[in-house]
């Protein structure tokens, strides 16, 4: 039998060299897939936490830790998490021009004809804080106006609405970005404020 001790030296070097050569190749072969694998775990998770970071700080604003898919609707996060998720995304240069006039936004709709500058006297006489009204949302209606806004709407919250039901919900569009929020009492009461994109039919609210 033969065992192939008496192949020839040479014809032997050369079948460990051929050995030796696919070896290499499927070692080049892995590496190169795990490569890929590796780059494209990365791109999807940078996508990822590209659309996850500005809904989790949203979310925080508001005082809704995450936004879940499957939140009760009906809740106040759960409304908010769907109110979410139908709006269109914005770049962060978007965001960043809008929330440079998000605080004449708030302080319009929120102190609702109250402390309007800082040179308006009545700011030394705070009324009292009481929930919101129609009046309120009227007198909301007319100062969102004078912020720049290309749009504006305001109404006291109701089932489902990204509000606690009965607060004043409110929203300025600026360019193509919303500025919505809400308050619970005015003047000046409890609230919160995001900057999200517009919903399907072109509105703020």
């Amino acid at each position: 039998m033969d065992d192939g001790m008496d192949l020839p030296a040479s014809r032997a070097r050369d079948e460990r060299q051929v050995v030796k050569r696919r070896s290499l190749a499927l070692l080049t072969s892995a590496v190169v897939m795990m490569l890929l694998v590796a780059a494209a775990g990365g791109l999807w998770w940078s996508r990822r936490e590209a659309a996850v970071v500005p809904n989790a700080q949203q979310a925080a604003k508001i005082g809704c830790p995450i936004f879940e898919a499957d939140a009760d609707r009906g809740s106040f996060c759960g409304n908010v998490a769907h109110d979410s998720s139908r709006r269109s995304l914005i770049s962060d240069e978007e965001r960043q021009r809008a929330e440079d006039v998000a605080g004449s936004v708030l302080t319009a709709a929120s102190h609702a004809g109250w402390c309007t500058s800082s040179n308006d006297p009545t700011c030394a006489r705070r009324p009292p804080s009481h929930a919101p009204t129609e009046q309120d949302v009227k007198a909301a209606l007319l100062w969102l106006a004078r912020t720049g806004a290309s749009a504006v709407d305001a109404r006291l919250a109701r089932e489902g609405d990204p509000a606690p039901v009965g607060s004043l919900l409110y929203a300025a569009q600026i360019d193509t970005v919303c500025v919505v929020g809400y308050v619970e009492s005015v003047p000046g009461g409890v609230g919160a404020q995001r900057t999200v994109g517009r919903l399907p039919n072109g509105n703020c609210l």
